[in-house]
């Protein structure tokens, strides 16, 4: 999805409208991998522009049902699609657009807690891998505000799309994380990489404001 949205930048940035058609019909494979019925990560198969299965993504583990996360990167990519090709006069961006609309909507709409993005987990789903000792499904963000939840608006941003999501719940988002993930690090353990430490103060990948942090959360 990242790529598709930096190729829409590329062809922005040099009006290179001949370039961007010799890569369309990779952008439109790409695109309709997320619900290709033979993905094994099950992301939108029922086409609904949101993404529910398995999203493998930079933490190096998968987050399961929508969040404004990884749902972002869809958005954009699909406003994006949408874009390139009414320039091709390709009658399938119509479509794209109103699978961006209504999976817009839907994150806004559910997904938004009047604080920030939250995760979107639902137990009762078979697809997910619950932990049986656990009786969750580790490394999820459930309720926390997470450090990247409208990283998809901030491409989106850079690449010239506009609003991928309610710029007032953005706005209200990006307050929260700083209200509650910017902390000083003193009683901060983390079991990855240490980028601060002791009085200094950084933001935190994932925070639990409201309370529901998992037993193993998100890395």
């Amino acid at each position: 999805m990242g790529a598709i949205v930096r190729t829409y930048r590329e062809w922005k940035l040099s009006g290179d409208t001949a370039w961007m058609r010799s890569l369309w019909p990779a952008v439109k494979k790409a695109l309709a991998y997320a619900w290709h019925p033979d993905n094994e990560h099950g992301w939108d198969r029922d086409r609904d522009g949101v993404l529910e299965g398995a999203q493998h993504h930079t933490l190096d583990v998968e987050l399961y049902g929508p969040s404004a996360y990884l749902n972002g990167y869809y958005q954009a990519a699909l406003l994006a699609a949408s874009r390139m090709g009414e320039a091709v006069g390709d009658e399938d961006a119509a479509e794209y657009a109103r699978l961006y609309a209504q999976g817009r909507e839907w994150i806004d709409r559910h997904a938004f807690n009047g604080e920030y993005y939250r995760q979107l987990l639902d137990l009762a789903d078979d697809r997910y891998p619950i932990d049986p000792e656990l009786g969750q499904i580790k490394y999820q963000i459930g309720e926390g505000c997470h450090i990247d939840q409208v990283i998809g608006q901030w491409h989106a941003s850079i690449a010239g799309l506009g609003d991928i999501f309610d710029p007032g719940q953005v706005r209200r988002a990006l307050a929260s994380i700083y209200r509650h993930n910017f902390a000083s690090m003193r009683g901060h353990a983390n079991a990855n990489r240490v980028y601060a430490l002791n009085d200094e103060r950084g933001l935190l990948v994932c925070t639990w404001p409201n309370g529901g942090r998992p037993l193993v959360p998100v890395p």
